[in-house]
């Protein structure tokens, strides 16, 4: 069996300390503002100078992989005599995937003994990252680049990535909500919740959850022990993080939390008479580690008989708020 590196995309959330020490490539992206500036690989741009620009009223425009970029360090590993297996950011969000994959045609036909698998992960950032992971672990363990592509193949539609939208105004500016939306939507407060379908597009949470008639428990404060994680980096989690990145995480969200108490509800299903923890496994452990021991949290049951068990259960939490189905 011929050796073969691991690669992926900036867009991929993977520990790049992990990634060095792995053997892993992680190929970059690029952003511009309106000075034409290039960033993502010879110029970079720390976070907070970013995010100061964009909260200036600056618009960044983001590009995918640089076809010559990807062509020469695919080349460098072939000409090492190693194969190439890529997972790459979403074909729905970004054109790296095209970028990589047709790169790679190209050059198996130059080096007709060398092989080149690039996968679409139709996700991105923690979901993608945490295919990374897996492929590593499997290479590891002496796994074939097919038979860790078959295998991921088979699991990636388990992977689900959800985020929460902060301000409206990039959604307004990027056409997904009217300048009245995003007006009336910030005047209430509202944080939409946002997640990658099974093409690996962005769309509203709530249209995945319109698939069904549900019940939906307006915010309301809960003990956050009633609550298990499903992602660490804990040998029993559902979601293996790495252990560095984790942490590094956990520090971040634990700073946030200590200066605002404004963060996003966790978002709960309940269900067999358990808390399924959606999303928030960060924050749930940065509050744990602050010894905060309540939290805003949503709750969203689907069957009636699950909706009864949950108010004898812990109604008391929720006397004052709405139930609604739809």
């Amino acid at each position: 069996m011929a050796e073969f590196t691991l690669f992926t995309d900036v867009n991929t959330d993977v520990n790049p300390l992990y990634a060095k020490d792995e053997g892993i490539i992680i190929l970059p992206q690029y952003y511009y503002f309106e000075d034409g500036v290039v960033y993502g690989d010879e110029i970079l741009l720390d976070e907070e100078t970013f995010y100061a620009r964009l909260a200036a009223g600056e618009t960044a425009r983001s590009t995918g992989c640089n076809p010559d970029r990807v062509r020469r360090t695919f080349e460098e590993e072939l000409k090492k005599g190693k194969d190439i297996l890529a997972i790459i950011c979403s074909s729905g969000l970004s054109g790296s995937f095209s970028t990589c994959y047709t790169v790679g045609q190209e050059l198996m036909k130059e080096y007709p003994d060398r092989k080149i698998i690039v996968m679409d992960s139709l996700n991105e950032s923690g979901g993608a990252g945490l295919m990374l992971y897996v492929a590593r672990d499997m290479q590891k363990e002496g796994k074939t680049m097919e038979e860790i592509r078959d295998y991921i193949e088979s699991i990636k539609q388990n992977f689900m990535a959800m985020f929460v939208v902060d301000d409206l105004k990039y959604l307004v500016r990027g056409g997904r909500l009217s300048p009245f939306s995003g007006a009336f939507g910030t005047m209430l407060d509202i944080k939409p919740i946002l997640y990658l379908n099974e093409e690996g597009r962005k769309i509203p949470f709530s249209d995945g959850l319109k698939l069904f008639d549900r019940y939906y428990i307006s915010p309301a404060q809960f003990p956050i022990s009633l609550f298990k994680r499903c992602t660490g980096p804990e040998p029993e989690m559902k979601y293996r993080i790495d252990k560095d990145w984790w942490e590094h995480r956990i520090t971040e969200l634990e700073k946030v939390a200590s200066e605002d108490d404004d963060l996003p509800p966790l978002i709960i299903h309940y269900v067999d008479g358990e808390f399924e923890l959606n999303d928030g496994n960060h924050r749930h452990k940065a509050y744990e580690n602050l010894g905060i021991e309540k939290a805003w949290v949503i709750i969203w049951i689907t069957e009636k008989e699950e909706l009864d068990d949950f108010m004898e259960k812990y109604g008391g939490y929720v006397k004052d708020c709405r139930v609604i189905r739809r």
